[in-house]
């Protein structure tokens, strides 16, 4: 498992395989 945090326009973090820039998805 690969953990990537990309900081989204809602300054929130993803954290998962399913994040996307923009947006943040958890799986």
């Amino acid at each position: 498992m690969v953990i990537v945090r990309i900081t989204d326009d809602n300054g929130l973090e993803g954290i998962g395989e399913g994040t996307t820039i923009g947006g943040c998805v958890r799986r």
